[in-house]
């Protein structure tokens, strides 16, 4: 194929959506898009969802919000990979957008309307496939192992067997197809079932991709179904792993790599402004194998010594990145806070080996940051992302960018777009319905081969929920501390939290670290007699306005109701340096209030024995000595209110 050389100056965006469960044939299409495409001439941003049938709704809907991530305007063009999407109302929902955007679209897999198409005709080659079973293996009972019910792939592999069997006038009905939704423990399950009970075997078990063909085998091993390696077995798909299966899988190329190449070579043409074809088609090959009966066709033997040999390398490699990810997960669930987690990463990131990649970014919504830890996301959207992101790492070519938070649409910080063409990953972060950011990965094209992104995301995915429950649970720890510290009638702090406090003054003390402090003991007069003339409510009036009083005579310091009309304060800094100002002023102000005739009610006059102590490092060893010589001088005040007749 021609590689064009580029007459645009400008390099290009192109945005790919596409599912990365379909892990193989992604991969060799984007294998076949990066060699294709002219140096320095295109970024390209896969938004990658990680959807399935047996996923819940509520993952799935929070995974596949990623496609709506990039703003389409600030794009060249894009790519729609339908191969492995599998749910036809998201494909929909894509169509239209990408219709909308004004951006020239590819679909891959599926002809759209006002798209170029890149296509594979999957038709021709599972007719061959058939063809052979039948002609050269003499097949006449065959069952299909489906997809799902609304693929479109798995019903053109359901057609192409069906007139095979027509052609040769062998019956062919419902009951000769096994639905699956692509889910390999319903298969097993039946597979289980099957044997089990003794039922029937087909001749064949013609499958619609190679993941359900090998499962199959998997299901028969396990039940020691004898001589499995002879039932005829096929697949579709080409996969690695299944042309070094036992017994290599017969099955079908889709040639994923040629499917890039075409597409790049579209791209390079729309940007020169040159002519291009809306429909692209490749034919699909089938390759025999062991699994049908056919021996030595493709030297499995060399391909399985090469993947015996680079398996232990592989392990290894994955053994070091597992644990880069392993102690980042540690870190977000035993950070105390959003901005301490923020910044142990950035720690892990930045002065690590780059296992993770020389560029790299991790992006979580800014509400994050602005919410209470709490349950109540009342203001948080759910199933899309709010228009700014925290940037939590962003590392480009191994260096930190300095740069805190972007507007979402700009989707990388410093994002500048020259050198050597690059493929950015999108992968989502979710917490239950609330879309909480994204991960990106740069050039990590093996990732996606080894379905090593869905493992890695998940890891973080995981540690990210249990950060944020564990911050849930700190903040209503410390709501539940605060209802147990606090004075029912009156809000100050009580006698639990006055102990508290009082313990942590005592450790200061003992280490020598503790600033001057005073304490103010205050007894409140003429409660009794309030309760008794006029009720326990005007009595319960006077505790709160004699309380009030304190609180606004020291606003620096903490008050605590440590009895029933006792309360406690104690002074440090500014109160402390003010404290005779502070308490004659006090004491000056209630002696107005109780000559005042314009108060009439009792429980609005205050009357408030004080006495007040310092902490003196030479001649106090302890809070207690401290408290007991403001409580005796606070009695001393009350004998005197009292013999005095001071109101």
């Amino acid at each position: 194929m021609d590689i064009h050389v580029p007459k645009y100056t400008t390099k290009k965006k192109v945005a790919v959506f596409a599912n990365g469960h379909n892990t193989d044939n992604l991969y060799g299409f984007l294998k076949g898009l990066l060699d294709a495409s002219v140096p320095n001439s295109v970024d390209y941003f896969l938004f990658m969802t990680q959807s399935l049938y047996s996923t819940s709704d509520v993952e799935n809907k929070s995974l596949n919000t990623i496609f709506d991530l990039p703003d389409l305007s600030s794009f060249d063009a894009a790519i729609l990979y339908t191969p492995g999407l599998n749910f036809p109302d998201l494909i929909e929902k894509m169509v239209v957008r990408l219709t909308n955007s004004g951006i020239p679209v590819i679909s891959v897999g599926l002809e759209y309307k006002g798209f170029y198409s890149v296509t594979v005709d999957n038709y021709v080659g599972m007719k061959d496939l058939c063809n052979h079973l039948i002609d050269d293996h003499n097949i006449t009972d065959i069952l299909f192992v489906a997809g799902s019910k609304d693929n479109s792939d798995s019903n053109a592999r359901l057609q192409a067997l069906k007139d095979a069997m027509a052609e040769h006038n062998l019956p062919f009905g419902e009951d000769n197809i096994l639905y699956t939704n692509w889910e390999v423990g319903m298969l097993l399950h039946h597979i289980y079932n099957m044997i089990d009970s003794g039922a029937k075997f087909p001749q064949a078990f013609v499958c619609a991709n190679d993941l359900l063909a090998e499962t199959i085998t998997y299901a028969m091993e396990d039940r020691n179904y004898p001589n499995f390696e002879k039932q005829v077995i096929t697949g579709f798909d080409y996969m690695e792993e299944t042309r070094a299966f036992y017994p290599s899988l017969a099955s079908v190329d889709q040639q994923p790599i040629e499917q890039g190449k075409r597409s790049a070579n579209i791209l390079t043409k729309l940007f020169n402004n040159e002519n291009v074809p809306d429909r692209n088609t490749i034919s699909c090959r089938f390759y025999p194998g062991e699994s049908c009966g056919c021996n030595n066709t493709r030297e499995e033997n060399k391909l399985r010594q090469q993947i015996a040999r680079s398996t232990p390398r592989r392990f290894m490699e994955n053994a070091l990145i597992d644990g880069l990810f392993t102690s980042v997960a540690r870190e977000m669930i035993h950070c105390e806070n959003f901005s301490i987690m923020k910044s142990h990463l950035q720690d892990l990131f930045y002065a690590g080996d780059g296992r993770e990649g020389d560029t790299f970014y991790i992006m979580l919504d800014h509400y994050l940051a602005q919410t209470p830890y709490s349950k109540d996301f009342s203001i948080y959207p759910k199933y899309q992302y709010s228009d700014c992101m925290d940037v939590i790492v962003a590392k480009d070519h191994s260096k930190g960018v300095p740069v805190k938070s972007i507007p979402t649409k700009d989707l990388l910080p410093g994002y500048i777009g020259t050198g050597s063409n690059n493929l950015y990953i999108f992968t989502p972060l979710y917490y239950e319905s609330y879309v909480c950011g994204y991960i990106v990965f740069t050039n990590k094209l093996e990732w996606i081969k080894s379905a090593k992104f869905i493992d890695l995301v998940g890891v973080l995915k995981n540690a990210f929920i249990t950060h944020r429950r564990n911050m849930e649970l700190n903040f209503l720890n410390i709501q539940l501390s605060t209802l147990i510290e606090k004075d029912s009638l009156t809000s100050v702090k009580n006698r639990t939290a006055y102990d508290k406090y009082v313990n942590e003054i005592e450790k200061k003390i003992s280490d020598n670290s503790c600033k001057p402090f005073s304490v103010i003991c205050f007894d409140i007069n003429n409660l009794k007699e309030i309760n008794d003339k006029y009720g326990h409510e005007k009595g319960d009036e006077y505790i709160k306005n004699c309380c009030k009083f304190i609180c606004n005579s020291f606003k620096k310091s903490p008050v605590f109701r440590t009895g029933g009309d006792e309360f406690v304060s104690i002074l440090f800094d500014e109160d402390y340096n003010n404290r005779e100002d502070l308490l004659t002023s006090m004491r000056k102000e209630m002696n107005a209030l109780s000559n005042t005739d314009i108060i009439a009610s009792p429980a609005e006059r205050v009357s408030i024995a004080t006495g007040m102590a310092d902490y003196d490092p030479g001649s106090s060893d302890s809070y207690i000595e401290v408290f007991k010589w403001a409580d005796e001088k606070m009695y001393q005040h009350k004998f005197i209110m009292k013999n005095g007749h001071i109101r």
